[in-house]
């Protein structure tokens, strides 16, 4: 059987026996905005799933990693200006991701690596991990 790195992928059962010094779930944040005429607004995203397959590529045996899924739609409001664009406020965001990293910490994971694609996230994504270390 092949390795398995999606969240998605686990079993119920397979959250109840997780070592926490040896997991890791990972939070990849993208985008869905215009890079101008020559590239799709799907670019960010894009980027983020390449980098989680190097992450896939790379991963030591000795840790357990659980991708969670792609946060696609990011805070993208600077873009509006052109169509297929789309946008979360910066509040739904980091509800959002909060609730999901809370919802990792109830599974018995004390451990999350943001990794972020989009510059209109980097704010979010620095409160994000200062309000999950205080919360989780």
């Amino acid at each position: 059987m092949s390795r398995r790195f999606d969240w998605g992928e686990y079993r119920t059962s397979e959250y109840s026996d997780i070592d926490p010094e040896r997991t890791i779930a990972i939070l990849p944040t993208a985008a869905i905005e215009q890079h101008g005429p020559h590239l799709p607004v799907g670019v960010d995203t894009m980027i983020a799933e390449g980098m989680l397959t190097e992450v896939r590529r790379q991963c030591p045996d000795d840790l357990d990693i659980r991708i969670l899924p792609v946060q696609a739609v990011g805070k993208s409001n600077e873009h509006l200006f052109a169509k297929g664009t789309l946008t979360l406020s910066a509040e739904t965001a980091l509800r959002a991701w909060t609730e999901i990293g809370l919802s990792v910490a109830r599974a018995g994971i004390r451990k999350i690596v943001i990794v972020n694609s989009h510059g209109g996230n980097l704010d979010l994504v620095s409160i994000l991990s200062r309000e999950l270390r205080v919360q989780a």
